[in-house]
């Protein structure tokens, strides 16, 4: 049953993605590179909330109430999220840029196809899965099962676990100031355009007029 909610959990951002590709391939609009960090934004916070709430309301026997129960816990919290980033991103449709201008409406359409496939497919799995859970058993989380994850747990809210955080952090950051110290600021006007662009063979005009001035100095 664990194995099945996490495919369907990890299947819905996926669908929602390939869904949006091919919307976009419908109309006529063309992939590029961008895209591809689409399915890395696409997240599966909402399938982890659904499953989160509805082991939560496990000590309720009917399946239809647990569920209505679930959603309207989590529901407003899902539409809004998703809502905004949806939004966030549709705003950044139109930009100048085309690349980004249609990254960002491939993502904005992902975000929000997401949020129909957790409720329309995997809340249903939720509901099927019912079935082979124990009646009226309630999920007991503070039961200390000493797992691998148990542990890494007691290791990060330990004395010694915040301490390695906060060197780590230190550490990060001191590494970040000295690589920031030894970058040198260029800028090669060339690679911003297409290597077919009028603009690119003007530019490479430009700098070999300029060095044949600076050699005459």
């Amino acid at each position: 049953m664990q194995v099945l909610l996490t495919v369907v959990a990890i299947s819905s951002p996926l669908l929602a993605c390939a869904t949006s590709f091919a919307l976009l391939g419908w109309f006529g609009i063309a992939y590029n590179s961008f895209m591809c960090l689409t399915p890395s934004l696409s997240g599966v916070d909402d399938a982890f909330l659904l499953l989160h709430h509805w082991r939560k309301n496990a000590d309720i026997a009917d399946p239809a109430e647990r569920m209505r129960r679930v959603i309207c816990e989590i529901g407003p919290s899902m539409t809004i999220t998703s809502l905004t980033n949806a939004l966030a991103f549709g705003v950044g449709a139109f930009s100048p840029t085309k690349i980004m201008s249609l990254f960002c409406l491939c993502t904005a359409l992902a975000m929000w196809l997401d949020y129909v496939f957790e409720l329309s497919v995997f809340a249903p799995c939720l509901l099927l899965t019912s079935r082979w859970e124990k009646e009226n058993k309630k999920v007991e989380y503070g039961s200390e099962v000493h797992t691998v994850w148990w542990r890494y747990s007691k290791l990060i809210v330990s004395k010694w676990g915040r301490l390695s955080a906060v060197i780590v952090v230190v550490l990060l950051y001191v590494g970040t100031f000295f690589g920031i110290q030894k970058m040198e600021t260029t800028f090669d006007a060339s690679k911003t355009f297409p290597p077919t662009s009028p603009l690119k063979c003007s530019i490479d005009l430009v700098n070999v007029i300029y060095a044949q001035v600076l050699a005459f100095f």
